[in-house]
């Protein structure tokens, strides 16, 4: 299902969209199976069991913010300042020349006008800077912007896809911190 509100895409023949708070629970087809739109799935990861080839594989699963969302990489008391984690994924030797990144980016707690990242191949495809703001949902006192829907279709003909995850966080994990969730790699 695409999302409700597109928005610009920062610059070329990429897009970038968010969606509202609630999340539809979704069927996820088998990596290597064809999509409509020639779209062949790559890999999805919702965490639930490991953070696999992740440079940083650590999880949230037992915080108010994994009990209120699901387990995520990253999260609660786990990914802040300095924060960021990196996968290469190998394109099977298929002949493509677009990807869609597609990924749940939660941003919790004391945001102070920070960033949140995530780069494909060197190139951000999300770069939005967020403040706290109510309804604060879980970890910490503070208001939580909560889950940001992402999803880009760059330009891509490479045979690895280098999907880095980050965020500008000044403060610890305790203070303000950021998970993603539900990361889906296809290409066409």
């Amino acid at each position: 299902q695409p999302p409700a509100a597109p928005r610009p895409a920062p610059s070329g023949s990429r897009s970038i969209w968010r969606r509202p708070l609630v999340s539809p629970r979704k069927w996820v087809p088998a990596p290597s199976a064809v999509l409509p739109g020639g779209w062949t799935v790559i890999s999805f990861e919702d965490f639930a069991a490991a953070a696999t080839g992740w440079s940083d594989s650590r999880r949230d699963t037992t915080s108010d913010c994994a009990m209120a969302a699901s387990a995520m990489l990253g999260g609660y008391n786990v990914f802040g300042n300095g924060a960021a984690t990196t996968k290469v994924f190998p394109l099977l030797g298929i002949t493509h020349t677009q990807a869609r990144v597609a990924l749940e980016y939660y941003v919790i707690d004391s945001w102070d006008n920070e960033r949140a990242r995530v780069s494909v191949d060197g190139t951000y495809i999300f770069d939005i800077a967020f403040s706290q703001s109510p309804p604060q949902i879980c970890g910490g006192v503070w208001g939580d912007r909560w889950v940001q829907y992402v999803v880009a279709t760059p330009a891509h003909p490479g045979a690895n896809l280098t999907l880095v995850l980050s965020s500008t966080l000044n403060q610890g994990a305790g203070d303000e911190s950021w998970g993603v969730d539900n990361v889906s790699i296809m290409i066409r």
